[in-house]
């Protein structure tokens, strides 16, 4: 970033602010991520970067939904995808399925699903097998939440699949909980638990505090429903403890 700005490398300047704007989203400093997002778009749309002010504005969603900001979130990476849309940009597939995702932590699920399907075919096209995986995920998880657990558990088993083919151990985890989540809501709570235990091994071994804190959270889930509320109780504890740790009020 210093030599970018020293040299007058504006564009090189926006791209070293939106990763900064990305890695404090990681260690959880939210706020200094969402204005670092907030910078590179202003530079992008200064030197005319379409693409630069659709990621920008992505990273600025991620900040956002991390903060609990959930529209605001939304209203953003919709404007993404609307940017992506005006250059006809490959990334756009996976943009919407990030869309799908906020969709539904507003509980819109109808639009959530249109976006995601129109992710899933968008990123089939161009083979790009990481953005399918992301969509299929993203459908399994909406028909868990409209209660048609059977197509949950093969979206996300297909998207597990993928994801153990590029080798990406982060969004395996994901994949895993995916599916105990479903497990869970069959009632099948022995096989919630197995799936739940592989996604924090994951999450453990990547050190990715982000997904040991859900993954956390969800296993305490599991012990209280199986009524055991002394392991769910350890479980929760330890959540809470690393959540505070990488500030995630989410």
């Amino acid at each position: 970033l210093a030599i970018c700005r020293a040299t007058g490398d504006r564009l090189g300047e926006a791209w070293a602010i939106n990763q900064m704007s990305w890695l404090l989203c990681g260690i959880g400093d939210f706020r200094a991520a969402e204005n670092y997002a907030r910078d590179s778009f202003a530079i992008h749309r200064e030197i005319g970067n379409l693409h630069g002010e659709a990621k920008s504005q992505e990273a600025l969603a991620r900040a956002l939904s991390r903060a609990g900001k959930r529209q605001e979130a939304f209203d953003s990476q919709l404007r993404c995808v609307q940017i992506y849309r005006k250059t006809d940009d490959h990334f756009a597939g996976g943009a919407l399925t990030l869309l799908a995702r906020f969709a539904i932590d507003l509980g819109q699920l109808e639009d959530a699903l249109e976006y995601a399907e129109e992710s899933l075919g968008s990123t089939r096209q161009i083979g790009f097998r990481r953005g399918e995986a992301n969509a299929l995920h993203c459908v399994a998880r909406i028909h868990r939440k409209r209660g048609q657990l059977g197509a949950a558990v093969s979206r996300a088993r297909q998207s597990l699949d993928i994801r153990r083919e590029i080798g990406d151990r982060r969004e395996e985890s994901e994949s895993l909980d995916n599916i105990a989540r479903s497990y869970v809501e069959m009632g099948d709570y022995e096989t919630a638990l197995d799936y739940t235990k592989r996604a924090l091994t994951l999450v453990r071994q990547i050190d990715d505090l982000f997904g040991q804190g859900w993954a956390l959270d969800h296993l305490g889930r599991i012990y209280l429903a199986m009524g055991d509320p002394k392991r769910a109780a350890e479980h929760f504890q330890e959540a809470i403890r690393i959540r505070r740790k990488i500030r995630d009020r989410y």
